[in-house]
């Protein structure tokens, strides 16, 4: 829980629902290795899938690896890279390091919400522990 803090923008929003199509394949492990970093881009200080007080991820919380995050210049290129639901940009990134073995999905982000997708997508389906996501985010600057 966020301490009350609400999206307001997002209200009335239905949920996102991610494309993972290829769950598991020859590239990626089905779970998290020693020293794996990934990133999940938000328009919100207080992201609703990250724990502020204590920096856990809940299930079902999609983020990208370390090296798709290299091909995204702004927060608008996020929203499209990962067809995200809410077209404000992503002003913020966390940055998410998972104990070894955390469960994960591989895939690509699928067109959606009017966007390209085509990103890297890592779905986080048990959610992570306290102290994973790195807290306060960093702030994204628009170019």
């Amino acid at each position: 829980m966020n301490r009350g803090e609400t999206d307001a923008p997002t209200k009335g929003m239905k949920p996102y629902q991610g494309s993972i199509e290829v769950s598991h394949h020859g590239s990626f492990s089905p779970s998290t290795q020693r020293n794996e970093v990934f990133f999940r881009y938000s328009a919100f200080l207080h992201d609703r899938r990250i724990n502020s007080v204590d920096g856990s991820v809940r299930k079902g919380t999609y983020a990208t690896t370390s090296s798709d995050a290299t091909l995204v210049p702004s927060g608008l290129a996020a929203v499209g890279r990962y067809a995200l639901p809410n077209h404000f940009p992503a002003s913020y990134q966390y940055e998410l390091r998972p104990p070894v073995g955390t469960s994960i999905f591989c895939g690509n982000s699928a067109p959606n919400y009017n966007q390209a997708g085509g990103g890297v997508e890592i779905l986080f389906d048990a959610g992570c522990c306290p102290s994973t996501a790195i807290l306060p985010p960093k702030s994204i600057e628009e170019r």
